[in-house]
């Protein structure tokens, strides 16, 4: 029988609650921040790590299991002094784990689907590093073909680097950062960090062949360490220098122009009329980039913006303007809100929670079906192909790839894919 624990089950601590399918169990035995600091990587071809699989063995389990570790925190949740607990008395923290896990939930029927029998084992480990290491201890002896980490960067390198010492591939959701990934080749990321995602902008272009005469800026603020970051990381990849002198952007034969933004600039000294301007910006606060783009639409040349991953779930940023200039942006993730399949899951994530769906019940419902399907299709054999695996989700399209280290090792895997979205007055559009 399949055992699904319902929100209220889940947070009463229920260990198993016999309900609808005869081939899956789910048992509960007790999500997001994000960083950005990135390590220095590169990207090659290299020999698969998984040497230790016996490519000729297609010897198929009776069963399958695959572990999720995610930060729910019941106890805290049930801790609300509180008769009638509401989805708004959440902490949001806590409300997108329980998002991300009813996602599963949700994607239980289409992996029904398949046939293959699974046993799907969900830990909460509260954000807490002495908990996810007791968790982790009770895997021993557990034949697990992929454990899905915790969202929290040093939780999910607890759980990564378990992974690489019994050779079990981890995938680390929601965490764009390389941190918990670095020099483990069973690591598998679903987003890319900020700093190689525009170190990504920049490598389109400049070996795009149709992209003539051009120049890259990067405009970030100089007060706030992360826009700072990327620019180091930029300046390093590219061997381009960050300059001070007002007077060098003009002539600067750099690869990418660096633009202070609390000095005030002119912008016509910045942008040239006779190319076509690249301009990167990592803003996310709205006020600042809609007074950014108010002003360099004030200047006659030809301007594409490359802008954030987040822009397109901001409320209030100039679309007209940001249309007017060409802006684009790479993202792992997007949400058709005029999907029908997206609207039918939103529609049964309201009748079984009460509640209205975010983002990351998406995102938990496209890993737990891209991880049935491929070990479907493979067996524990999976990881041997999993950079040939193309899984097309609800809102991930999944290719993982190898990353490599300076010394051409690979570092881990990451989703390749990138949705480009356009900003159009009405909305943004995804175009590939």
């Amino acid at each position: 029988m399949i055992s699904v624990l319902n929100r209220q089950q889940l947070l009463n601590g229920s260990k198993k609650v016999m309900c609808l399918f005869a081939w899956l169990l789910i048992s509960l035995t007790s999500l997001a921040q994000v960083d950005e600091e990135s390590g220095e990587v590169i990207e090659s071809s290299n020999a698969n790590p998984f040497t230790h699989i016996d490519s000729t063995v297609s010897k198929r389990e009776s069963v399958y299991h695959i572990v999720y570790i995610l930060p729910i925190n019941a106890a805290s949740i049930k801790s609300i002094n509180t008769n009638s607990l509401t989805s708004a008395q959440i902490p949001l923290e806590n409300k997108e784990a329980l998002a991300y896990w009813e996602g599963v939930n949700l994607a239980l029927p289409k992996i029904k689907q398949l046939g293959t029998k699974f046993k799907i084992h969900i830990f909460d480990n509260a954000k807490n590093d002495s908990v996810t290491y007791r968790i982790l201890k009770t895997l021993d002896g557990m034949k697990v073909v992929a454990i899905v980490a915790p969202f929290h960067s040093q939780q999910s390198k607890i759980v990564a680097d378990y992974g690489k010492s019994k050779k079990i591939p981890v995938f680390l959701p929601q965490n764009p950062s390389d941190a918990p990934a670095l020099n483990n080749p069973f690591a598998f990321k679903l987003y890319t960090s900020r700093n190689r995602m525009y170190l990504k902008y920049y490598k389109d272009i400049e070996n795009d062949p149709r992209v003539n005469s051009v120049k890259i800026h990067y405009f970030y603020n100089d007060l706030i360490k992360s826009e700072i970051s990327t620019a180091k990381f930029l300046s390093t990849m590219t061997d381009s220098p960050i300059v001070d002198s007002l007077g060098e952007y003009k002539d600067n034969s750099s690869k990418i122009n660096f633009v202070p933004l609390s000095k005030n600039l002119d912008f016509k000294l910045v942008l040239q009329r006779d190319k076509k301007n690249f301009v990167m910006i990592t803003a996310v606060n709205e006020k600042n980039i809609n007074d950014l783009i108010t002003k360099i639409k004030t200047v006659e040349a030809n301007v594409q913006i490359l802008g954030q991953s987040s822009w397109p779930n901001s409320q209030n940023l100039k679309l007209d303007v940001l249309e007017e200039l060409n802006t684009q942006v790479f993202s792992d993730f997007y949400i058709d809100r005029k999907n029908p399949e997206i609207l039918s899951l939103s529609a049964q994530y309201f009748n079984m929670t009460k509640d209205n769906v975010l983002s990351e019940t998406f995102a938990g419902y496209d890993l737990a079906c891209y991880l049935a399907s491929i070990v479907d299709k493979y067996g524990a054999n999976y990881p041997l192909f999993i950079s040939r695996f193309y899984y097309k989700g609800l809102v991930n399209n999944y290719i993982f790839k190898p990353v490599f280290n300076a010394s051409g090792g690979v570092s881990f895997f990451e989703n390749e894919n990138k949705n480009i979205i356009r900003a159009f007055k009405d909305g943004w559009m995804k175009m590939n």
